[in-house]
């Protein structure tokens, strides 16, 4: 029998639940976040901050933050903006990748005891879906802080007027966490994307990937700020595109600090094939798959955590925490 993976509870006293209102912000956006600390006795080897993606929220790395735990690191794992208990601003400007990095980096300095605009010390980035999008970027807007990144990899307003309050927003959880209806339709899918008609709580069964305590917590989490929020993520093309100019411009298109890409072989929505030509893009990339689907961070837990800290033990090792921004 395989051993259990150890994971936090959405009650875990092995972390600590923050807030922090990013001081550069144009919009005041006050931040949630969890810090996890090593356990007693184990050498601290730096901070590592992990960025969730969507329909996902800080608790969705609770596989990984134990063990990078146990290799010494100090965990920091935000909301992002419109997901849980972060702010959910009305200017999609908040969302932007440029803007998240900058807030996000404004975390760890500020979780670091470093004062606004003192150097970080270098730390480990890792990224899930729309969180690898921000993780990428991070890496060409500031490579200077970065020890290593790792990555895994609804336009409109019909799907926040259509899924309001708790019951709706489980359901539709449920469905893209694996739940399927007792009449086999698909109720999401990537190409057809969420089919609101067929959201009906009663009919949709639960999640394969969370017990019913996890995704209760999922739903108490989102109803705070409904589905507009993360749902913002989907609008910021031109805003991202405006902002990410002068990086084109200035040759800034590659990255260059040591990378770690984990393809999942059954993902529908970010198949394995969108990254072969990351070679190109990465001068130091390492790239590995694990047998699973979109949720290779729960689905197959025990394999992601061998890559990620297979790859985190040569950069803990011989790697200097002095950052250069």
């Amino acid at each position: 029998m395989a051993t259990p993976i150890d994971k936090l509870t959405p009650t875990d006293p092995r972390v600590q639940h923050h807030t922090y209102t990013i001081p550069s912000s144009p919009h005041n956006t006050t931040y949630h976040y969890l810090v996890a600390d090593p356990p007693p006795g184990t050498p601290a080897t730096g901070t590592a901050l992990l960025i969730h993606g969507f329909p996902d929220l800080s608790f969705g790395w609770r596989y990984q933050v134990p063990q990078l735990t146990a290799q010494g690191l100090r965990v920091v794992v935000p909301d992002l903006p419109g997901f849980g208990r972060t702010d959910a601003p009305a200017d999609l400007a908040a969302y932007s990748y440029k803007r998240v990095v900058e807030d996000l980096l404004a975390i760890v300095r500020h979780v670091q005891g470093r004062g606004e605009g003192e150097e970080v010390e270098k730390f480990v980035l890792g990224g899930h879906d729309w969180g690898g999008a921000v993780a990428w970027r991070f890496a060409l807007w500031y490579p200077g802080v970065l020890r290593c990144v790792f990555s895994l990899q609804f336009e409109g307003t019909e799907v926040e007027e259509a899924i309001v309050g708790r019951e709706k927003i489980r359901a539709v959880l449920c469905a893209m966490f694996g739940g399927r209806r007792e009449d086999r339709q698909e109720v999401f899918g990537v190409a057809q994307g969420l089919r609101t008609d067929l959201v009906e709580p009663e009919k949709i069964g639960e999640s394969p990937l969370l017990s019913r305590e996890e995704m209760d917590f999922y739903a108490d989490e989102y109803v705070k700020n409904g589905m507009r929020g993360p749902l913002c993520w989907y609008k910021t093309q031109k805003i991202n595109f405006d902002e990410e100019r002068p990086l084109l411009a200035e040759g800034r298109t590659t990255v260059t600090v040591p990378s770690l890409m984990v393809m999942a072989t059954r993902d529908a929505a970010l198949p394995p094939a969108m990254s072969a030509k990351m070679d190109e893009l990465c001068t130091d990339l390492v790239k590995r798959e694990v047998n699973a689907s979109h949720w290779a961070l729960w689905e197959t837990a025990a394999d992601t955590n061998k890559h990620i800290s297979e790859f985190l033990e040569g950069i803990l090792k011989g790697q200097p925490l002095k950052a250069s921004i």
